[in-house]
């Protein structure tokens, strides 16, 4: 009786996929799908925005109620984990939209900005598994795009890949700024190995 819920669960995640892959199989009806997606990751961030700011259980849906993470952002979820595994994906999807798609460019800064929130999201979680977890999908994309850069020839390379590089750079100072002006921060981050 107590696995009943989960069975249901799981039926349902495989129901919806089989959907999406069976009957959504343009890039466009996926494309937007992400987008919805990036949306919704919004929304779970800016209900956790308010949360670390004021440290309480701020949920904006009555019935929805968290445990008590003091400044820790959960969004929408009860957990700050479960969001920080949310706004991750939803970063990495926004990442390779803004870098990859063939959207024009108005297009790819917005999708840009929404992953930059989305991570700014994971951030505020304070999840250390987040951290490393949104790490290491970034480290895994820059390799793969490094390597299609190469295949695709010195020159773009270094036209994109030298720009991208500083680009980085310079966010993980931004965010190595921001996270030492929070003390809560600090030290999540400080316990992340």
């Amino acid at each position: 009786y107590l696995a009943r819920f989960d069975i249901y669960s799981v039926l349902a995640a495989l129901v919806v996929y089989f959907l999406t892959s069976c009957l959504l199989t343009s890039a466009r009806a996926r494309m937007w799908i992400l987008v919805c997606f990036l949306i919704a990751a919004m929304a779970h961030v800016l209900v956790g925005a308010i949360q670390f700011r004021n440290g309480d259980n701020f949920m904006p849906i009555p019935f929805l109620q968290r445990f008590d993470y003091g400044r820790r952002a959960s969004g929408f979820y009860i957990s700050p984990n479960h969001l920080a595994g949310v706004l991750e994906v939803a970063g990495i999807f926004g990442l390779s939209i803004t870098c990859w798609s063939r959207w024009p460019v108005w297009a790819k800064l917005l999708t840009g900005y929404a992953t930059g929130i989305c991570y700014v999201g994971v951030i505020l979680t304070g999840s250390r598994g987040g951290y490393l977890s949104a790490a290491a999908s970034l480290v895994v994309f820059g390799v793969f795009s490094l390597d299609i850069l190469r295949a695709a020839g010195s020159t773009l390379l270094v036209r994109i890949g030298a720009p991208a590089l500083i680009a980085g750079v310079l966010a993980l100072t931004v965010v190595f700024s921001l996270v030492h002006k929070s003390d809560f921060l600090t030290d999540r981050a400080s316990k992340v190995i």
